[in-house]
């Protein structure tokens, strides 16, 4: 099935959620909101290396000092109450209810051109965030902080969509979840089906959950830093609206990371118990060898 690229288009309202849950990307251009938040996330990089070029800090320092700045800023991105202002407001200059969408954790991601640093950090296999018990609502949303080089940004597998791939997702369980990798893929994953999404600055990539994604790997001189986050409508949810479930087996649910975008309220109770049981029984393909793809840009 073709998967639409849409650019400038509405994001919000029930319509436009269900052409995402049917597979569509949306792919916006910068706002002011979106341009602000980049550029609070850059100061906090700047405190962050203290003087360095962040992006070729990794030249400069050990890379044990290297990662351990990196997971300090990460925390504290996460943690910072302006963060999440950005988020409530971006979900309402996007169109957004913000009674009714909540908003998952927000994230700041490190990328480095240099193999060695990545381990622990951001070396992701492709993944579907329905495999991690995210709720078959979910719609990510992605966004580079600093101008990104051709051939880099984040990669979709289109046509693994409403594709069942074998995965090892039947081992994984949000509420009890450990250090251990994230599922992935048990079986070749088609390397010419990768398309590489770039935007400037402040663009943003939103997506289905239950696209196959990857980070695409960083082959610059520089240290790639992206910001993202995911939503739900509780409307949507409550109406058993999200995309269709196709080779995810994992138990739990994160649903109670979200929190209602309006005043950062929990999630009600009735949506946490309407997930408790979630997935449903699928049937996945034999397992096979794993493969490393390879990308193509969009």
């Amino acid at each position: 099935m073709p998967i639409a690229v849409q650019f400038d288009q509405p994001v919000s309202g029930q319509i436009p959620r269900a052409l995402v849950y049917g597979g569509t990307v949306n792919v916006t251009s910068p706002s002011p909101t979106s341009v602000a938040f980049a550029m609070f996330a850059r100061e906090l990089i700047g405190d962050a290396f203290g003087g360095r070029n962040p992006g070729l800090a990794q030249f400069d320092l050990l890379p044990a000092d290297h990662a351990a700045i990196l997971r300090s800023l990460t925390i504290r991105f996460t943690q910072h109450p302006e963060t999440r202002r950005f988020v409530q407001a971006l979900v309402t200059e996007r169109g957004c209810d913000p009674e009714t969408t909540y908003v998952g954790v927000p994230r700041l991601r490190a990328c480095t051109g240099d193999e060695h640093l990545l381990a622990g950090l951001d070396a992701w296999r492709p993944r579907r965030d329905t495999w991690c018990s995210a709720p078959l609502a979910q719609l990510d949303h992605w966004m580079p902080v600093y101008e990104i080089a051709d051939g880099d940004g984040i990669a979709l597998h289109l046509e693994y969509f409403s594709q069942a791939i074998a995965n090892d997702s039947a081992g994984y369980d949000h509420a009890v979840q450990t250090s251990a990798p994230l599922p992935g893929p048990t079986e070749t994953v088609n390397p010419f089906s990768a398309s590489a999404f770039l935007t400037p600055v402040g663009g943003i990539l939103q997506f289905s959950g239950q696209h196959l994604y990857c980070s695409v790997p960083n082959d610059s001189d520089r240290t790639r830093f992206s910001i993202d986050f995911a939503t739900v409508d509780v409307d949507d949810i409550r109406a058993g609206l999200g995309a269709r479930n196709v080779d995810c087996r994992c138990t739990g649910s994160s649903i109670r990371d979200f929190v209602r975008a309006a005043d950062l309220a929990p999630m009600p109770e009735d949506v946490v118990a309407m997930l408790d049981d979630r997935p449903e029984t699928v049937h996945l393909p034999p397992a096979q060898p794993v493969f490393t793809p390879t990308f193509t840009k969009a």
